[in-house]
């Protein structure tokens, strides 16, 4: 990756070693810009609104800078930048909703991590979304039920826009911080 990153700059790898002591320092230094360049919406009328609309927010900015979820959370520590991303979304949580404690780090959690894990597999696995990602179903050993059930999402799923995904998965999301509250 390093040597990518060179190649793009026009200069050595090891003059980057220059600025920076290891590949990880360099996606530190990376992961804290982009985070840096988030805009953050404005709140809306309900929390639930806001909500969706930071997710949205999200998506959008890492459709613009697609390497954002994946290193955010390098060895397993959230970036400083990060937090002030997701700040205002966990405050409003105990604000609003007045989750506290173990309900607040569980919907802090589930919120980040699901809304970075469907980022990351919508984008990356667009490939399953087309009807010959399918294996020869009439070889398999399914009923008629399954059978008919799955040859009608294959025939759908092509169809399906990301948005349509999105917008499913965030209100699923809202649906679970409500049950916490």
């Amino acid at each position: 990756m390093l040597k990518a990153v060179s190649n793009h700059l026009g200069t050595a790898p090891t003059a980057i070693y220059k600025y920076f002591d290891s590949r990880e320092a360099v996606l530190t230094a990376v992961a804290d810009e982009v985070c840096r360049l988030f805009k953050p919406p404005k709140p809306a009328a309900t929390w639930q609104e806001t909500l969706r609309t930071w997710m949205w927010a999200v998506k959008k900015h890492a459709d613009r800078y697609p390497v954002m979820p994946w290193i955010i959370g390098l060895n397993g520590k959230s970036r400083p930048e990060w937090l002030r991303i997701t700040g205002p979304i966990v405050a409003l949580l105990r604000r609003e909703i007045g989750l506290r404690g173990q309900k607040l780090a569980i919907a802090s959690f589930l919120l980040t991590t699901i809304l970075l894990s469907l980022i990351r597999i919508v984008e990356g696995d667009r490939i399953h979304f087309h009807s010959d990602s399918f294996p020869d179903l009439d070889a398999m050993p399914l009923c008629n039920e399954e059978l008919v059930a799955l040859r009608e999402v294959q025939k759908a799923l092509p169809l399906v826009k990301d948005k349509q995904i999105f917008d499913a998965a965030f209100a699923e999301l809202i649906k679970g911080v409500e049950l916490l509250s």
